[in-house]
């Protein structure tokens, strides 16, 4: 559920000490207190706000379940009257009660009731203490262990995301303690099925809204926790849940139920036919420990109805372990709600049907059948019915639909009927189907008599049907049969006997192969078939002489291959050599077989034998082995693979090295490093094994190695440790890197430097800093700038070591004296930035070192705010040095991008700044290249105005291009004219076909509206979202609409995507509304799509409705409308079921083709 969130609760409580309270809850209109004393509120609320003091009064008047944050003095007075004197059972024990009331969905008006009913529970039994919380670190397993049960208070949308949590959770229920959950607890766990299956059901909705009264049924008139029901059904105002069970009743023992023979209850909107056993509380066991589960608990009056607070009492006791109770499940008991009326009633409708009509009584008519399948006296009743059904002059259609559910849920009582209807040819195919899947010998007798009087495809379809039902006594019929003149028949009877599978239709078939050469294909296939029912019956040896009868060389290379495979998965003796003797001497096709065979083998085959014949074989049919072979891990492949990827057969060799990559171990890493370092084709293959290579202790051999060999395969042994990017908990490799990285051998101090950006952690951070002191080039610098950004912001928050990294760098900064290195450390500290940073680059511009200002300049660029942004438009107006005004220009641009991130105009009057500051083409061409990374209209008409500067062409066109794309949903015309100037004129071929996929783009989604007002979501806990008028249907004026123009699903930018806007949430509305100018009156089409049901209005007339669930297409709906000259008016309402929602929608000529001249305006407030 999803609904407008009030507040939320903290309290803190020790049942037989204090009770802390804060309620940050506001006041959020009507809810469902009752009966709240004027004079309380007056005594309570007195204030010298007198005319407060009056609207709180008028209110509580008017709606005496108002101000429901917390629970009044009178209210808390009500339950504690309603709840018991004493315990139902003396603890064996002092007992601990954790409450738990975390809401990450939907959060209930009840909690705080129910919460004060367990605290004053405690309080007056003195049966448990108890604390609440909801905070989820009260799961943790040193947390969890000091209570004897948790209860679960209208808890919604909890997942716990953490696998410890979820762990002690169900260790602490099996252990042998108690879970209680009330109403909405099971609203829970949807990606946690051990947990919701714990509780036994999941939510799935509630017809019977808190506002209506509804008959209740005790099912368990005699169990201790029903007593104080005293063996009497009620009648009671309260939201009930329907459920989707989780072996509910195979599980637990329901003991309340929703009477769902009462008219009342059957009538609430929102009912499925299937609803008939609605459980309301339950109980079972769960590993040692016990649940109790009971929905009533959504409205306040529940909490001071003394019945149910005796039957909470009992199930709280009953999960601390100290009441005994039944667990054990019963049955539900199907016939005490179906009304034979309505099956009738749906038979008769069905009677007259004809192909194509609706489906609505059909899936009625399934339910009901589904339902009376549950016992075996309804069952029975049913099946009657059908029978009667059959019987009568309905329709043919009608008929068809009666044998599919017969052969889903007949019986023998059907055979007799069914097998009338076989004689018919009319009925034959629907009768025959029926009969097929209904586990009955009397079918097989049917079968046998209508195949003596059958003919022609009739014949045929029985033929097959008896196949499908494996009927042995026919076999001798079928042997006959197999010989007819007619190839059909013929045919299935083949088949038939391959179906069948006994020794007679082995015989048969085996006698057919050689006599029958005309249909020598179609008994193979059926001799194979009885084969693959041998070995499925562990028949292995019977199966086996089967499959070497047709690997005979006689046979089709794919008969071969089929009794080669079944050979194999039957693991007869000798298979393996079989396998090598094709392999060496048989055909190419057959030889490509064998690796198929091979890769399908199962996991106990011995494979040596194949191993030991690879180096052997062809070079083709080694490469196809070792690639069946790659997912076998064994050691003697292994040592054979090693050996081929020496093999002088270069797609050998990187056959084997690429097989080594998924079977290799630590032996392995020596052997693809020194071959990685080959100048040859082999090499690629090896390094990419070595970075692939799996198991543990892959990397501490690497490191292992890294001291002992020469300098190119240390090389390629650190670059692995790049590529792999393993995880270093204690460091160990990055130590390594580290030592490495001092090395002589630049490469090797330059590969180790790489590696440690991605595989150092931040405390590794003043080493790197140290090797960029002493670095010998530009290179290694340039390196390990990088390293040390990453380095620096890994697995931080950006605050602490951020600063600690900048202060170190800060500290030893001015005693540096090579300049290089000093440059080096400002560009890591713009990079890093911290704010410690800045007033020291700031200094640096007035540095005597052109090279260090120049290096400030270049630092402040690099700055990742736009904080720099004055200093560098200075120096584009002061700097004498070309170099540094380009520097600083960059820096300006940059900074304009950054700032566009939170104000786009703002941006454009940056980027117009630069322009005006810009002293060359070469300057006004880098302005250019930022402003193609914005996205709105003002910067794409800065784009265009610049096409019209001969030198500046080619940059405006490609900065045009990029700003269309972002731009072209809400500005098709305007886009699309300059696309198609821009594709006509421009020499660049690139920008030319970029240009035209944007156009492409704009014609493809033409005319969708983008630009809306939104309002919403909006929810009610009791009504039809989709029927319910929210305030925007009744012309509101009170709404808060959000007007929307920016794209809201840049992969679908056509339909306005809610999910992206609102949230996904589950059981909401939201409206969407605009205005559309018409050069003239006219009919049109307003097509709509939507995720879920929708309705739409055109000027203020509701034009459409459809109550549907699906995802959003274009024109999935087609209205009719006609335009008014001027300005139209649009609202649509989209009802959200649950996951992702949205809408889409535009106007069209009846045709389909574009209106010209259409104008979209969202509404103006």
């Amino acid at each position: 559920m999803m609904t407008k969130q009030t507040g939320c609760y903290r309290a803190r409580c020790v049942a037989r000490g204090g009770f802390e309270m804060r309620n940050d809850r506001k006041f959020a209109g009507k809810s469902k207190f009752s009966e709240l004393s004027t004079i309380d509120i007056l005594v309570d609320r007195l204030r010298p706000f007198t005319v407060l003091i009056l609207m709180l009064v008028f209110t509580a008047l008017i709606f005496p379940t108002a101000m429901h944050g917390q629970v009044t003095a009178g209210q808390a007075k009500k339950i504690e009257q309603a709840l018991p004197d004493k315990v139902i059972s003396q603890p064996k024990k002092s007992r601990k009660l954790l409450v738990f009331s975390r809401t990450d969905g939907y959060r209930h008006d009840a909690i705080p009731f129910a919460n004060k009913t367990f605290e004053l529970m405690a309080q007056k039994t003195a049966a448990f203490d108890v604390v609440f919380s909801e905070d989820l670190a009260v799961f943790a397993p040193d947390k969890i262990k000091e209570f004897d049960a948790i209860l679960l208070n209208n808890t919604t949308n909890l997942k716990f995301d953490d696998p410890v949590l979820r762990k002690s959770l169900l260790e602490f229920v099996k252990s042998g303690k108690g879970l209680i959950a009330i109403h909405a607890a099971t609203d829970n766990f949807y990606d946690w099925p051990e947990a919701a299956e714990m509780l036994g059901a999941q939510f799935d909705g509630h017809p019977w809204n808190g506002n209506g009264t509804w008959a209740i049924e005790i099912t368990d008139h005699k169990h201790v926790l029903n007593r104080s029901f005293q063996d009497k059904n009620f009648q009671i105002c309260e939201e009930i849940y329907r459920h989707k069970f989780l072996n509910l009743r195979k599980n637990s023992r329901v003991l309340i139920g929703l009477n769902m023979r009462d008219k009342t209850n059957l009538a609430a909107k929102g009912v499925h036919f299937t609803d008939r056993d609605v459980p309301i509380s339950w109980v079972r066991k769960f590993g040692k420990g016990r649940v109790f589960y009971c929905s009533f608990g959504h409205n306040p009056e529940i909490y001071w109805n003394a019945a149910i607070l005796q039957h909470y009492l009992a199930g709280i006791q009953f999960a601390f372990g100290d009441l005994k109770a039944n667990t054990k499940p019963i049955p539900f008991v199907i016939e005490n709600v179906l009304d034979f009326t309505e099956l009738d009633s749906l038979l008769d409708q069905l009677a007259a049907y004809k192909f194509g009509e609706s489906l609505e009584h059909h899936f009625a008519l399934r339910e009901f059948i589904s339902l009376a399948h549950q016992s075996p006296k309804t069952s029975r009743t049913t099946e009657k019915r059908l029978i009667k059904f059959l019987e009568s002059d309905a329709s043919l259609d009608g008929k068809q639909y009666i044998c599919q559910m017969l052969g889903i849920y007949g019986s023998k009582r059907s055979v007799n009927q069914l097998a009338k209807m076989l004689n018919n040819s009319a009925t034959v195919e629907m009768a025959r189907f029926a009969l097929e899947k209904i586990p009955d010998k009397a079918v097989d007798r049917a079968f046998r008599k209508a195949l003596l009087k059958s003919r022609g495809t009739a014949k045929i379809g029985i033929i097959n049907s008896i196949g499908e039902r494996r009927d042995f006594k026919i076999v001798p019929k079928l042997k006959q049969m197999i010989y007819s003149e007619d190839k059909n028949v013929a045919t299935a009877a083949i088949a038939a006997l391959g179906k069948i599978g006994n020794k007679s239709a082995i015989q048969a078939l085996s006698e057919a192969r050689v006599n029958l050469d005309h249909l020598h294909a179609e008994v193979v296939d059926a001799y194979l078939n009885c084969a693959d029912q041998l070995l499925e019956l562990k028949k292995t040896s019977e199966a086996s002489k089967i499959y070497k009868t047709l690997f005979s060389s006689s046979e089709p290379n794919t008969v071969r291959y089929a009794a080669l495979n079944g050979l194999v998965h039957s693991g007869v003796h000798g298979v393996g050599e079989l396998l090598i003797e094709v392999l060496k001497n048989d055909n190419s096709e057959m030889r490509a077989a064998v690796a198929m065979i091979v890769r399908g083998m199962p996991p106990e085959f011995n494979i040596r034998g194949i191993v030991k014949s690879l180096p052997v074989l062809a070079a083709g049919d080694q490469v196809k082995i070792l690639d069946a072979l790659s997912s076998r891990r064994d050691p003697e492949l292994l040592k054979i693979v090693t050996e081929l990827a020496v093999n002088k057969n270069d797609d050998v060799a990187i056959a084997a090295l690429q097989t080594m990559g998924e079977i290799g171990d630590t032996s392995s890493v020596y052997f693809l490093a020194k071959l990685a370092c080959q100048p040859n084709l082999k090499a690629p293959a090896a390094r990419t094994s070595l970075y692939r290579l799996p198991g543990n202790g892959i990397e501490s051999r690497i490191v292992d190695l890294m001291p002992n060999v020469d300098s190119n395969t240390k090389f390629q042994l650190i670059r692995s440790l790049r590529v792999r990017k393993p995880r270093d908990p204690d460091s160990f490799i990055a130590d390594a890197l580290l030592k490495s990285a001092g090395s002589n051998e630049a490469k090797i101090r330059l590969e180790s430097i790489r590696a440690l950006q991605l595989i150092a952690k931040p405390d590794k951070a003043l080493q790197l800093v140290d090797l960029l002191i002493a670095a010998a080039d530009e290179t290694e610098r340039a390196a390990l700038e990088k390293t040390l950004h990453a380095v620096a912001i890994k697995e931080s928050s950006g605050t602490k070591e951020h600063s600690e990294i900048s202060e170190f760098i800060l500290s030893i900064l001015p005693n540096i004296t090579a300049i290089e290195a000093r440059r080096s450390l400002l560009l890591v500290l713009a990079k890093i930035g911290h704010q410690s940073s800045l007033p020291v680059l700031r200094n640096t511009l007035m540095d005597t070192s052109t090279a260090l200002k120049s290096a400030a300049i270049r630092a402040l660029s690099q700055w990742p705010t736009a904080e720099p942004a004055q200093e560098l438009e200075n120096l584009i107006l002061t700097s004498d040095s070309a170099v540094d005004r380009v520097l600083a220009l960059r820096g300006f641009v940059r900074m304009a991008g950054i700032i566009g991130k939170k104000d786009k105009t703002e941006a454009i009057k940056r980027y117009q700044r630069a322009m005006e500051l810009s002293k060359n083409d070469s300057e006004r061409k880098l302005v250019l290249s930022g402003l193609g990374t914005m996205d709105t209209e003002s910067a794409f008409d800065m784009a265009v105005h610049y096409l019209e500067v001969p030198s500046l062409r080619p940059e405006a066109e490609v900065a045009a291009v990029k700003i269309a794309a972002e731009i072209l949903v809400h500005h098709p015309v305007k886009t699309k004219k300059v696309l198609i100037q821009i594709q006509q004129n421009s020499p660049n071929t690139g920008i030319v076909a970029e240009a035209q996929q944007h156009i492409n783009q704009i014609e493809k989604f033409e005319g969708f509206i983008t630009q809306w007002q939104i309002a919403g979501p909006f929810t009610h806990e009791s009504e039809d979202l989709f029927y319910f008028e929210f305030p925007p249907e009744k012309n509101d004026l009170n709404i808060e609409w959000q007007t929307v123009t920016a794209v809201t699903d840049k992969n679908a930018p056509w339909q306005v995507n809610l999910t992206n806007l609102f949230g996904g949430g589950t059981f909401c509305a939201a409206y969407l509304r605009t205005n559309i100018w018409a050069e003239q009156a006219q009919k049109a089409n307003l097509e709509l799509g939507s995720n879920d049901g929708i309705k739409a209005w055109f000027n203020g007339e509701l034009i459409h409705s459809n109550d549907t669930s699906r995802t959003v297409s274009p024109a999935a709906d087609v209205v009719a409308i006609e335009l008014k000259k001027g300005w139209n008016t649009v609202m649509i309402k989209i009802r959200q079921l649950g996951g992702s929602w949205g809408a889409c929608a535009r106007v069209r000529n009846l045709d389909g083709s574009k209106i010209q001249n259409l104008k979209v305006q969202p509404i103006k407030n």
